[in-house]
Formats: C-alpha cells, structure tokens, sequence
C-alpha cells in the first residue's frame, strides 16, 4: 500500500476546473497517475513510492515520509547529509539515506533540510540516469539546482552538491564513530534523527513556495514563468486572486494617481502551478517558447486603469492601450461587452441583454 498523501484542498484541480496541470501524471514511471474526463485518477497499487509525482506537484499537494538521511554534523555548520538512490545501491545493500531516486528530493526540499540540521553539504551517489525510466525527471530539477548553486554562490546558506561513485558512498556509509575516534566530538552518524531534528523535519514535498522564499531579492532566473500578452488582457485580475504565491497581484498605485492601482507581475515568487493560465479566459497568459528565462526577474508593474461601466455602472479595470494599438478603449465592463444573459424573472433588465442562457 503506498505511503503517498494526497491534501486535495491544494490540488489545482480541486481549486479551479479545467486546470491543465498534469504534473503528477508526467512524472509517474508506473503510470499510477491518470488523467479521465472526470479528472485525476490515482491507482495505489502501481504506485511504488519513488516520489517523483511528489517532486513535481507545483501547490505541494502530494507528500511521503520523509526519508531518514545519513548525517554527519558539525558545530561549524561544515557537515553533510548522504543519500543515496536504487540503481547505485540496490535494495538489499541499502542503509540510511536510500531513496528510490534521487529526483524525488526537490532541490527547495533538500536546502531546508541542510537548513533545519544546519549542514553546508549534500552527497549523493547516482545510477546512469539514461538508462532509468525515472531519469527523464531530471531537466526540470538540475535547472531548479542550478538557482540553488547561484544563490550559494551570493553567499547564502545554500547547500553544495557532491555527486559521487557508488563505492565511495559505502566507505562513506560504513565509517562509524568507532574507526575514526579522533574526530567523535565532531561526527556522528545518525539512524534516527534527533528530537531536535524531528521538531524540524517536514515530510518529502516539492517545497517550491519555501524554495522562492529563500530566494527572494536574489536576481535569479525565474524557475517557473507565464508570459502576459498586454492586449489580450482584460484586467479581469482573476489570476491574482488565484495565484498562491502573489506572483501576480494588485497593488496600490504610486502617489498621484488616485484611484488607479498597479497589476504587478513578479516571475521571481512563480511557482508554475498553471492557475493563471487556467482561469484566464481571453488566453492572455502563455507559458513562453523555450521555457522560462535564462535572464534575471524582471519586476514589471502595470498601471491599471479604473472605471464605472457606461451599461451597468459597475467598477472595473482596464490596461493602457499600446500606443500602436488603432482599437478604441472601451467604455463597457467584461460582463456587458460579451453581452449579460437575459434575467426572464425581472420586468427590467439591467445592461443590454445579447444573449439567452442556453
């Protein structure tokens, strides 16, 4: 039976229909993850508990125990934490640190790991990732990597990644307090975390929001990007309500323009969960070619511009027109542009009724 939990309530799925999010699906080797007309089906005996769906649940929907590391620490903050995956040590020679693969532990998921033991290094011994079915997870974890790498770089208390031989690891894992004693008030190897570690531990998740947390104000390339096409846009504001992470939010305007407020828009705080993009009805908002950016964020702030609607008086927004753009800015809200639905219990109808509910 497998370990998997699934928090429903953070599922894009459960929070908008249509959501296009297909995360776990993708990563699943077992194909325990389906998508059907009627959503997500998951199917527990295929599931093998390697994590990878886990890893790549953008909302951290899905978690499993955390695994029990091997920890060598120090006072200084200088010691590591070892793991180890399938294809370099079977199963059956396995010790602490084992994980069905390595691309299951989300780089956010490791750092504040490092983080809660207050360790400065990472080691793990890999298989041949080419010849793993699980192994085409790893685009998407070696470019969230690579941030970490940048921000450790800043200076900041990032972990550093070694990745070593198979059987350098099991020198690593067979050394005991007992053959080095020189260095016993230093290192210790752990088969269960301390009460002070299980006070810190969280279980196995993606980490994505405690991820961009940490690397806030770095001037890092965003891990996860949308693309706002400006004459598409509506001004509805919906992919700001949604957003979990305000990578796209409202906010007041700069002094002077009373009344007016600013669509904010930071790719640095994206967590690629896609409820924008789902909730976006005029399709405004497009994950770019390519991928996200190799360039640092960019914050933008658009001025949004607030009227009454000339039909129904009701408040809404508008973005500036580009200069270019020969269309007339309209004087109509969202709802009395498409045409309010005929309301047949009302003798007066409020807009200008275009069209019948079917």
């Amino acid at each position: 039976m497998s370990s998997l939990a699934v928090n429903a309530d953070r599922c894009v799925h459960q929070q908008i229909a249509g959501a296009a999010c297909t995360g776990c699906v993708d990563a699943c080797p077992r194909g325990a993850w389906r998508m059907r007309d009627s959503g997500l089906v998951f199917d527990d005996e295929n599931c093998d508990d390697c994590g990878l769906c886990v890893a790549a649940c953008s909302t951290e929907a899905l978690t499993l125990p955390a695994p029990v590391f091997l920890i060598r620490t120090q006072p200084s903050r200088c010691g590591l934490i070892a793991c180890e995956c399938a294809v370099a040590v079977p199963p059956e020679g396995a010790s602490a640190g084992h994980a069905a693969c390595l691309y299951a532990l989300a780089p956010g998921w490791l750092w504040r790991q490092a983080d809660a033991r207050r360790v400065e290094s990472i080691v793990a011994a890999t298989g041949d990732c080419a010849m793993c079915p699980r192994g085409s997870a790893g685009g998407d974890w070696h470019r969230q990597w690579s941030v970490v790498a940048q921000a450790r770089g800043q200076g900041r208390p990032a972990p550093a990644l070694q990745i070593v031989e198979p059987r350098t690891w099991q020198a690593l894992a067979s050394a005991t307090e007992e053959t080095v004693p020189t260095r016993r008030a230093f290192f210790r190897r752990l088969a269960r975390p301390t009460h002070a570690e299980t006070d810190t531990d969280v279980p196995l998740s993606s980490s994505r929001q405690w991820l961009i947390e940490q690397l806030a104000g770095a001037g890092h390339a965003p891990l996860w990007e949308v693309k706002l096409d400006e004459t598409r846009c509506s001004a509805c504001l919906s992919c700001a309500r949604l957003c979990p992470t305000q990578a796209l939010q409202v906010a007041a305007a700069d002094a002077g323009n009373a009344g007016d407020h600013q669509f904010v828009i930071d790719m640095a705080r994206c967590i690629g969960c896609g409820l924008c993009m789902a909730v976006c009805d005029s399709a405004a908002l497009t994950v770019p070619a390519g991928g996200a950016s190799t360039r640092a964020c960019v914050l933008r702030r658009l001025r949004l511009h607030q009227q009454a609607c000339q039909a129904c008086g009701t408040p809404f927004h508008r973005l500036p027109r580009p200069a270019s753009d020969a269309a007339p800015q309209g004087a109509l809200c969202r709802a009395c542009e498409h045409g309010r639905l005929v309301q047949h219990n009302r003798i007066v109808q409020t807009g200008r009724p275009a069209r019948s509910p079917p």
